[in-house]
């Protein structure tokens, strides 16, 4: 049985990536970096170096931070890794110096750097490089601490993009670095999942708490992992399976050759390439807005709906509130008892829109004037599945 991983989950993304990657090269193995590593993938993995080895210097001193060692741990990497542009390690390293400067641990809680966790298909712990390891997951950093029975499980990520919440939240790798860790340490009761974006130097918790029982939720994550082992097992037994490649974030760090390009279709996998991406993105929004005046005067002109496979395009009519002056607020302010300093001088209508109760939207009309004109706009019709979630 294949070896899970949160890296191999986020490659499966593209089945394509996936098989060349895991299957047809060293199954299992790290790739190591090189001339013909691509260049996001070399800087993420530098960054990611820094921090680890910071975080693992911190703790074997017992000092909560050291801006010194920080810089020199940098700079030792730099001269290893020569494969990289001074002007990108210019750019990380501006990058990365918010996060360096307020970056502290705490020695008594700090528990592990780079903890490495192999558990079998029954969820028993085993050696890291043990053949029944099913599932192998590696913790950036985990704090504990006994007395709340609380484990934060931190992840450093090096990219900009940050995901949504709720996309993190569903994730798989967000559920594997609790249940390993509580399959290690049965007595947390409580575990909190920091994402924590290097680069801009925020973070974001998924909190895991016993709501209907630890057992009963890691039990469904661990039918989750196994339900995923045999689907990608089933997959790779099969003789007749097919790959293919799928456009997602593994475009900018895959080195293989694509079959899309053989279609016409060119993933992104240089800054040259983006540049010329995103200028002709500058060029479609300018054609965009032109095409979208057009639209709107045919309209207007014709009083017509116009339908798309989404929505339609129309004139409705909408309400707008005028009239609210700044000495208006003043007196409803004064006649209801409400400090003058505390009122704000400009009327903010989209958060209006958002007022709860209708008292309250009432009496802010009451000292305005709501008059009725047509917009043009867009009224969406269908939705994804992920829109709702949104």
């Amino acid at each position: 049985m294949l070896t899970i991983s949160p890296s191999k989950i986020g490659a499966y993304e593209c089945p394509f990536y996936f098989q060349n990657q895991y299957l047809v090269d060293d199954p299992g193995a790290r790739k190591s970096e090189g001339p013909d590593t691509p260049l996001p993938l070399l800087v993420g993995r530098f960054a990611h170096a820094v921090v680890d080895l910071y975080s693992k210097a911190l703790k074997q001193s017992g000092i909560p931070s050291d801006f010194g060692i920080y810089n020199t741990i940098f700079e030792e990497l730099r001269r290893q890794i020569p494969w990289i542009p001074d002007s990108e390690y210019e750019t990380l390293k501006g990058d990365l110096m918010p996060f360096a400067e307020s970056f502290r641990i705490d020695p008594q809680a700090l528990w592990a750097t780079e903890k490495k966790i192999a558990l079998t298909w029954d969820g028993e712990e085993t050696e890291w490089g043990a053949e029944n390891a099913h599932l192998r997951v590696v913790l950036d950093r985990v704090d504990v601490f006994p007395g709340d029975a609380t484990a934060l499980c931190v992840d450093y990520k090096t990219q900009r993009y940050i995901p949504s919440e709720t996309k993190l939240r569903k994730s798989l790798q967000t559920k594997l670095y609790p249940y390993a860790l509580w399959k290690v340490n049965p007595f947390l009761e409580r575990f909190i999942v920091r994402y924590w974006y290097v680069r801009w130097n925020k973070y974001v918790d998924i909190e895991l708490s016993s709501l209907m029982g630890l057992e009963n939720d890691f039990e469904k994550i661990e039918r989750e992992i196994k339900a995923f082992s045999e689907r990608v097992q089933s997959k790779i037994d099969d003789p007749n399976s097919e790959w293919p490649p799928i456009r997602g974030e593994s475009c900018g760090i895959c080195r293989y050759d694509c079959p899309l390009i053989a279609l016409g279709i060119e993933p992104i996998r240089s800054v040259e390439k983006a540049q010329e991406v995103a200028m002709q993105v500058e060029a479609l929004k300018a054609k965009a807005k032109e095409l979208g005046t057009q639209l709107q005067n045919y309209v207007k002109a014709s009083d017509a709906r116009i339908e798309v496979h989404s929505g339609f395009y129309s004139y409705r009519p909408m309400e707008v509130l005028k009239g609210i002056k700044p000495h208006h607020i003043i007196d409803y302010g004064q006649e209801k008892g409400i400090p003058v300093d505390d009122l704000p001088l400009k009327f903010d209508s989209d958060a209006f829109k958002k007022t709860a109760g209708p008292e309250m939207k009432e009496a802010i009309r009451s000292i305005g004037k709501v008059t009725t004109q047509s917009r043009f706009s867009f009224t969406k019709t269908a939705t994804t599945g992920e829109e709702d979630d949104e």
